[in-house]
């Protein structure tokens, strides 16, 4: 959801019929007001940022209210100052006070730490995606050393532990001061306004114009951003993902590091920056599974349970049996986790559903309790809410709900907190591994994933570059679903874990990276400083051990760059020392200083502020130049419509209504040529050619039958992807659909270049549209302004939706295309995998290769791709197309609204009978 400049509908009024009530209070607002151009011809596109100055629009520093200019100085008020002035001489309702603004060098507008940051509450909202700088450096071994090196010296600049506040941020225009100082003063220039508002009367009565522009005040004085990115946090269980969660929110004690068992990796756990109605510093939400999700989850765990049960064929091979049986055992502690000392979860009962008769009677014995669960105290509606004061109370709330056993009943949990890393847009999300054996959970990490705007892949520093989890998301069919537009971070967790004696020999004597001259100088350091002190000591022996941890980082991220450099992505690497970081109470401030430094830790912060700068800029860019900008020119009008009324030709307002009506009908042209070419590029092509791709998968589908019977058994199990020594490795379903997606990459990418062109014109359609209404309008030059103000909020609206529309469309294609747990042939084929694993005692290899051979005999498969991706295109057109038109309406109701203000005239009506009563 967007936080927009909400002007509400409602009823206009003929006059004012307030006033035989008395006469009401006009407020005297006192403003301090920004520098705000109205110049009519200026757009979205002009507003830019050289110099460290806000050209064109942009609201810059404003004084203290003690420093008042005169009306002598007006030739240095901007035109809007002046205006406002001239305002305050003829009716006595505005004071202005403010001095010329300064430009400011690039230098003294540099914002340098996160402490000046003027920080937003985002709501999500997708905006375009950031563009980020990454130049690779040349020479990555020596300038990563350099930079480590040269620790000590930024260190002694520092007195006590560093502060999250005190962090740099990145080069970003966002993050510039003088644009934070601009949200600043909007921010203060709204609050007032609001405040003075409130003291009139008038400004409470819902019918009246200026309770319009008061509720607009209130809605603006806290500046929300829509733009937030998502990073989604992947890796395996002991490498470290709670600890740099804790780390970079820099609360130690916050994610569980497998206190709770299976409970960490079995959800998605988000952490969210806490809204304004959170109470408490810490506030927990946990959604549960419904009715039916419950159900199939208790059908998933029974199935999985009941293959040891089952006879099985004496050539099965070793993995296969360890497969089934760990598969077989976590299906039974969960459902005795669930439904503790409950008979019906014990092996006896359970093993009764090996026949379909049985398995009927065990489910419907567990649907039966799971009526009857009990779950924690406040929890309603699928939802479970927490608060605390600390994050060892938020954890051990968590840890609470855990221990009922119901945890494997979890969608997702979402803790809201205060922590710099999210104050710019961020949401952290801790994703369960890929390991686990419940599928519907895999299904909704990978979902999940897919929808993540950054994806940080965590692995131990010793091992990434074996890890199986890296090369899983990078290289299989998860990582191609990603898309192009995915950013991967490889983050190496354990890097304090070094022993200076064996890197000394590995980075000295072999590759190179260190000195000889260095390592014996800081070995000399370390025996003079213990002579001095224990502290001495501890420092020098930190500075030894990072000499060498950061030839290792730097030793490791250019082996992991020439192990991926092949990818057609941009991958990032980083190296973490979570201990580190953490801090050892043992040792001094000092060296506890350089160990955060080198820990990675600011260093990898500072990149997650990065990700997001360009669309909170963007968003706030808006604020500034369209929504700030559209109060104070409908306060202006509000103030001045007596004279503005004068030049304005109030027949004008039927224009708005006809303007409503030809934008929607630009909306109905770009959904139908959608629709045209969704139908020319995809349905048709999948139509006409669906035979000739099932044919294609049949003929893949045979070279299974060459697989021996326990690698047959073993793809069966895994849904088709898998790998075996005898078979290699493989994705049954990737493979049915090579031949479709040989012959539909183009016609994807077409599609999705149409759509882009197709959004071109509609943003040149509404442009040409509002243009015309405002060159017909007949208005007074304010009210054509307020019209070119509310015509680039109509574009930035249609920009958000166009660029969702995309990402939607991309979406359905990867789930047309790719062959993760929830794609379109994933669930074609699951029950087809689901029949052959019920299979059991002899025989069953030939019930296996029958049930295969049946279901690619239906050629139904891309009909099925075809028909799912129509209906979830028709989705997406409509939802587009409803939130298009609820923001023409918006746009409309804010034209007539200043419309209305002129018929009104609210402020020179209340001014005449003022002057009567006097």
């Amino acid at each position: 959801m967007r936080v927009m400049n909400e002007r509400k509908s409602e009823d206009s009024v003929e006059g004012y019929d307030g006033l035989s009530h008395g006469v009401v209070a006009i407020p005297q607002v006192h403003v301090e007001v920004p520098h705000l151009s109205t110049d009519e011809d200026c757009s979205i596109e002009d507003c830019s940022i050289e110099d460290g100055s806000i050209e064109d629009g942009s609201i810059e520093d404003v004084p203290s209210e003690d420093d008042h200019s005169t009306l002598a100085a007006d030739s240095e008020y901007t035109e809007p100052q002046r205006n406002l002035l001239a305002l305050n001489n003829k009716l006595g309702l505005l004071t202005v006070a403010s001095t010329p603004i300064k430009s400011q060098s690039h230098t003294q507008t540099t914002l340098n730490t996160a402490r000046a940051l003027h920080n937003a509450t985002p709501r999500s909202s997708p905006s375009p995606e950031p563009v980020l700088a990454r130049d690779p450096s040349e020479d990555l071994l020596s300038n990563l050393v350099s930079s480590q090196l040269n620790i000590s010296n930024n260190i002694e600049q520092t007195n006590r532990r560093c502060k999250v506040l005190d962090e740099p941020l990145p080069e970003e225009p966002y993050y510039e001061k003088s644009f934070q100082d601009a949200l600043k003063s909007a921010n203060e220039v709204t609050a007032m306004v609001a405040d003075k508002l409130a003291s009139c009367d008038l400004a409470h009565r819902s019918t009246s114009d200026l309770h319009k522009i008061y509720e607009s005040a209130k809605a603006l004085q806290h500046f929300r951003s829509p733009a937030m990115r998502t990073i989604g946090i992947v890796g395996d269980s002991g490498t470290g993902k709670s600890s740099l969660i804790n780390s970079l929110l820099n609360e130690p004690d916050l994610a569980h590091n497998g206190n709770h068992g299976s409970a960490v990796t079995s959800f998605v756990t988000e952490y969210r920056l806490r809204l304004p109605h959170h109470s408490e510093p810490f506030t927990t939400e946990i959604e549960y599974l419904t009715e039916g999700e419950v159900t199939n989850q208790l059908h998933e765990l029974l199935c999985s349970y009941q293959q040891l049960c089952k006879p099985r064929p004496s050539e099965i091979s070793n993995e296969v049996r360890v497969h089934i049986e760990h598969e077989s055992s976590v299906a039974l502690k969960v459902l005795q986790s669930i439904f503790p000392h409950a008979k019906e979860v014990s092996p006896s009962v359970l093993r009764r559903s090996t026949t379909d008769k049985g398995f009927e009677i065990v489910l419907n014995g567990l649907k039966s309790l799971a009526k009857s669960l009990v779950w924690p105290a406040g929890a309603r509606d699928g939802k479970w809410i927490s608060t605390a004061a600390n994050a060892k109370e938020c954890n051990d709330n968590v840890g609470a709900f855990m221990e009922n056993g119901i945890w494997p009943l979890i969608k997702i949990a979402r803790i809201y907190l205060s922590a710099q890393v999210l104050k710019t847009g961020i949401v952290l999300a801790d994703l369960p591994g890929y390991r686990d054996v419940n599928l519907a959970r895999v299904k909704a990490a990978e979902r999940y994933l897919i929808n993540c705007d950054e994806i940080f892949v965590v692995a131990r520093i010793e091992r990434v570059l074996a890890d199986e989890s890296v090369q899983k998301i990078i290289r299989e069919p998860i990582g191609s679903g990603l898309g192009a537009r995915k950013n991967i971070v490889i983050i190496c967790t354990h890097a304090e874990e070094i022993n200076v004696t064996q890197a000394e020999r590995q980075y000295c004597d072999n590759l190179k990276v260190v000195s000889k001259s260095q390592a014996q100088n800081a070995k000399d350091a370390v025996n003079t400083a213990r002579r001095r002190s224990c502290d001495a000591g501890d420092v020098a022996k930190m500075k030894q051990k990072y000499l060498f941890v950061a030839a290792r980082n730097a030793d490791v991220q250019a082996k992991l760059k020439n192990v991926y450099s092949d990818d057609s992505r941009k991958i990032d690497f980083f190296c973490v020392a979570n201990e580190d970081y953490q801090g050892d109470p043992n040792v001094c401030a000092e060296a506890h200083d350089i160990a955060t430094e080198g820990s990675g830790i600011p260093e990898l912060r500072r990149f997650c502020h990065s990700i997001v700068a360009k669309a909170q800029f963007r968003a706030a860019d808006h604020y500034l130049q369209v929504q700030v900008r559209g109060l104070i020119q409908s306060l202006k009008l509000w103030l001045d419509a007596a004279d503005e009324k004068d030049s304005t030709r109030l027949s004008s307002i039927d224009s708005v209504d006809v303007l409503g009506t030809k934008l929607e009908e630009k909306i109905e042209i770009f959904f139908a040529a959608q629709r045209d070419s969704w139908k020319e590029r995809i349905e048709t092509p999948l139509t006409q050619q669906r035979r000739v791709f099932d044919n294609a998968a049949k003929e893949a589908s045979r070279l299974w039958t060459g697989y021996n019977h326990s690698s047959y058994m073993a793809f069966v199990r895994h849904y088709g992807d898998h790998y075996t020594d005898a078979a290699g490795d493989h994705d049954w379903n990737a493979e049915l659909l090579k031949r479709m997606n040989e012959e539909m990459e183009d016609k994807w990418q077409s599609f999705e270049d149409k759509t882009i062109k197709h959004g071109d014109d509609l943003q040149a359609s509404f442009g040409h549209v509002i243009r015309k209404l405002r060159k017909d309008a007949q208005a007074g030059p304010l009210v054509l302004k307020t019209i070119k103000t509310e015509e680039r909020d109509i574009k930035y609206r249609l920009e958000d939706e166009v660029f969702d529309l995309l990402k939607r469309i991309n979406e359905i294609r990867q789930d047309a295309t790719a062959s993760y747990k929830s794609s379109y042939i994933y669930e074609s084929m699951s029950t087809a995998y689901e029949k052959c694993m019920l299979q059991s005692g002899g025989g069953t290899e030939v019930r296996m290769h029958k049930i295969m051979a049946e279901r690619m005999e239906k050629r139904d498969l891309f009909t099925s791709i075809c028909r799912n991706a129509r209906l979830d295109i028709d989705r997406c057109f409509k939802s587009t197309s409803e939130k298009l038109l609820a923001h023409v309406k918006t746009v409309c109701d804010a034209i007539r609204q200043n419309f209305d203000i002129l018929k009104n005239a609210e402020a020179e009506v209340l001014r005449t009978t003022s002057i009567q009563k006097n």
